[in-house]
């Protein structure tokens, strides 16, 4: 089945909006964490730098994409 990119994007942006009350929660969690490991990469979308933000917690990990490292 082949999947248009508008397609894509709509789908994405879906699940994103009802992944929302679960994600907050999590970010909000991570200060509290005995154990955090933290990564960042850099990669480009549409000309544009952005980082991915990975913090793994014992019992779940959380991803955030944003426009600076800081």
């Amino acid at each position: 089945m082949a999947l248009s990119t508008g397609m894509l994007a709509k789908v994405i942006d879906k699940v994103s909006q009802a992944l929302q009350p679960i994600y907050q929660p999590l970010v909000e969690a991570l200060p509290q964490q005995k154990q955090l490991n933290i990564d960042e990469t850099s990669h480009k979308d549409q000309g544009n730098l952005l980082w991915t933000w990975i913090f793994s917690a014992p019992v779940f990990t959380v991803f955030h994409i944003a426009a600076s490292r800081s």
